[in-house]
């Protein structure tokens, strides 16, 4: 969403700038930068076209980085046994094909039955520390 929406702003503004509203604001360069559609040769769409190839690399760099970390130090995935029961199963005591309405009651009350498996902050005791057992 944000890569559609912000390569099309950045495109739309290299082809739709008028001369006398970009006049106003950058006093003068009108003539130089406004849209190729206004008469205007296509440097202010080529530099808007670099600036977007440099923010894509830089954030599919950044990205790259930080989830070859994460995978190195396995953050990205769950264990084997809550991946082979599900995490419904495993953390809400809730198999997946149940009514919503059950579900949602069951989260409500807190799982009264199970106490460790109402969340993980639960299981680890930090239900206290967050608020998650208030009322009870």
């Amino acid at each position: 969403m944000h890569l559609a929406s912000g390569s099309w702003g950045l495109v739309a503004a290299g082809l739709f700038t008028v001369p006398s509203l970009y006049d106003e604001v950058y006093e003068g360069r009108g003539e130089n930068c406004c849209g190729l559609l206004y008469g205007c040769r296509a440097a202010q769409l080529g530099a808007n076209l670099v600036f977007l190839a440099a923010a894509v690399g830089w954030v599919g760099l950044a990205s790259w980085a930080h989830f070859a970390l994460f995978d190195r130090w396995r953050l990205l995935r769950i264990g084997r046994l809550e991946e082979l029961v599900g995490l419904d199963l495993m953390y809400h005591n809730d198999a997946p094909d149940r009514d919503q309405d059950d579900a949602a009651m069951e989260m409500t009350h807190g799982h009264e039955g199970n106490p460790a498996a109402a969340s993980p902050a639960a299981a680890v005791g930090w239900g206290s520390f967050l608020g998650l057992d208030a009322g009870r």
